[in-house]
């Protein structure tokens, strides 16, 4: 375990970024496995990022936005010969080969109002409607756990983690070291403060972790990623690390592709791919009892609108990777897309509730009751039945 002054003398860490966050302390997390949720917001389009290109309306529908068929260049990498990848999730190929990836398609919130503000409040909060709750599903699924801080990765904590559980944030490539006997003077001061004085001793903890894998990663050379790749191989370091926490919260945006989509998703795409891998090599064998969540708060529209883009819709995809995800299947119902299958005659029609996949990961992965999950974590949501099946038994 770090020891404050320890570091402060051999480090100088830049713990300073706690001080004003009365978040930071310890939090509560779930013994030895690694859960990452990764929030993709400005909602994503489910039918670009897993093309069904065996249903035979698939082309039709998309139009100019239907990618070439498989085996063309840039065409649909073929999972089960129903659905595919787009071409620039072709990384996570290899881990839908080991079973260590899984899809849900059609899935969606029990709110449809294509809202990103409200859609988001409602992904988080864990109820059926916006400013349904002030906390977030994860906060309260983590009480009454043990073990290392949750962390948000970014400068402040998102919804999804607030509540009574504290918790952690940081951001992984920024770095500020301030002079060390400011920093002592600073612990001195705030030693005696049952708030602020573990408050800058777990910043300081969380600084150190990230200062020894940023250095790591610069060790290996690896060649230059983009901002949010780079982020993703410092926090696998992080949270294979006995000390570490075992719970994160990513947010990855620009989802919002209503103009020129075809290039922009692309580079989305190539990134989210680029850091789930990233993770996953920088992880290790703790990848083994890991699982990653990624989700969004709504899909776009069946059909490309003036610009080459796609408006808000309602049901997009939901991905799960890591070693205790029962992968290399696409689950969920497909809706079709024949006109009079798409909701209000122009999305994916929702088939599956993204509150029945969180369940089951929190069920089946960490080991959160089923008392819990009904009376609090999802309140009023009995009818989402948990999908205990995406996790490895």
């Amino acid at each position: 375990m770090f020891n404050r002054r320890t570091l402060l003398k051999s480090m100088g860490a830049g713990g300073l970024l706690a001080l004003a966050r009365p978040e930071w302390s310890f939090a509560a997390a779930p013994g030895d496995v690694r859960l990452v949720v990764m929030l993709l917001r400005g909602a994503v389009d489910g039918l670009a990022a897993v093309p069904p290109h065996g249903d035979f309306r698939y082309e039709k529908a998309r139009g100019a936005m239907a990618l070439p068929r498989s085996g063309s260049e840039g065409g649909v990498i073929d999972l089960d010969g129903f659905y595919g990848l787009h071409p620039s999730l072709a990384p996570l190929q290899p881990l839908w080969e080991s079973k260590e990836l899984a899809l849900v398609h059609a899935t969606a919130l029990p709110y449809n109002d294509r809202s990103h503000f409200d859609s988001q409040d409602v992904l988080e909060n864990g109820t059926d409607r916006p400013l349904g709750s002030r906390t977030g599903w994860l906060n309260r699924a983590l009480v009454g756990k043990t073990g290392e801080p949750a962390m948000a990765i970014g400068r402040t904590v998102p919804l999804i983690l607030r509540g009574p559980q504290k918790v952690t944030s940081a951001d992984p490539l920024r770095v500020w070291k301030p002079d060390n006997a400011l920093l002592n003077a600073v612990a001195d001061l705030y030693e005696a403060d049952p708030q602020l004085g573990p408050a800058l001793e777990i910043g300081i903890q969380t600084q150190a972790m990230l200062d020894v894998h940023r250095g790591r990663m610069r060790d290996a050379k690896r060649q230059k990623k983009r901002d949010f790749e780079k982020a993703a191989r410092v926090l696998g370091g992080v949270l294979a690390a006995d000390d570490g926490p075992r719970v994160a919260v990513v947010d990855l945006g620009g989802w919002d592709t209503h103009t020129g989509q075809s290039n922009g998703l692309n580079k989305l795409l190539e990134g989210l791919a680029g850091s789930v891998v990233g993770m996953r090599e920088a992880m290790g064998s703790t990848w083994d009892k890991t699982v990653v969540l990624a989700m969004t708060e709504f899909g776009r529209t069946v059909h490309a609108n003036g610009t080459a883009g796609t408006d808000h819709g309602t049901a997009s995809f939901t991905m799960l990777a890591g070693g205790a995800v029962a992968g290399g299947k696409v689950y969920g119902e497909w809706p079709g897309l024949r006109d009079d299958q798409l909701f209000e005659g122009r999305d994916l029609q929702p088939t599956t509730d993204l509150r029945s996949i969180s369940k089951g990961v929190l069920m089946a992965h960490l080991g959160v009751s089923d008392s819990a999950i009904e009376d609090s974590v999802f309140p009023d949501s009995r009818d989402a039945k948990p999908m205990l099946e995406l996790i490895r038994s």
